[in-house]
């Protein structure tokens, strides 16, 4: 394993371990305290801010090709420069569940999550694939059901706090 993929390895293993959000502060201490590969380079803080961002989409140097493929692992949830990061969840539905519920204000019904699918991601979705049940199940896993709302299928995701979205149901 090179340095750098031991050191994203630790950088993982930290904010899984702390997570779901930790702080720059924290990944840097854990990753001098246990990987050894950190220790070839001059500037430990550089090089670990370098390997997070070259795999997060929010940032320029991404080196993935578009958001969510392979190399698209962290987030920043408070936006870049808040030294705040955490880790995409590996279900894909629940990774555009975050993006449409925070546009959305923390709300959405599965129909409308579905036709944000189709489209504003046509790469990923897939024509005359019902993606409803999916959604749904990623959704009642992942979020609180609000039985008061005018429409009872809109959904406030606990996920959104990052944010710190507050939707307001009627």
């Amino acid at each position: 394993m090179s340095n750098q993929q031991a050191i994203l390895t630790a950088i993982q293993e930290v904010i899984r371990t702390n997570g779901p959000i930790c702080h720059l502060d924290d990944i840097y201490t854990y990753v001098r305290n246990h990987e050894p590969a950190i220790r070839h380079y001059q500037d430990e803080e550089a090089i670990i801010r370098n390997i997070i961002y070259r795999h997060s989409s929010d940032c320029e140097i991404f080196r993935g090709t578009f958001r969510w493929d392979s190399y698209d692992l962290f987030y920043a949830p408070k936006g870049i420069g808040s030294g705040l990061w955490s880790i995409w969840p590996d279900e894909l539905p629940l990774r555009l569940l975050v993006e449409i519920l925070k546009h959305r204000g923390g709300l959405a019904t599965v129909e409308e999550i579905r036709q944000h699918l189709m489209l504003d991601y046509p790469r990923l979705y897939v024509p005359g694939k019902d993606t409803s049940n999916e959604i749904r199940e990623t959704l009642l896993r992942n979020s609180t059901y609000h039985p008061n709302s005018k429409n009872p299928l809109f959904f406030y995701s606990s996920i959104v706090d990052a944010w710190g979205i507050r939707p307001e149901i009627d």
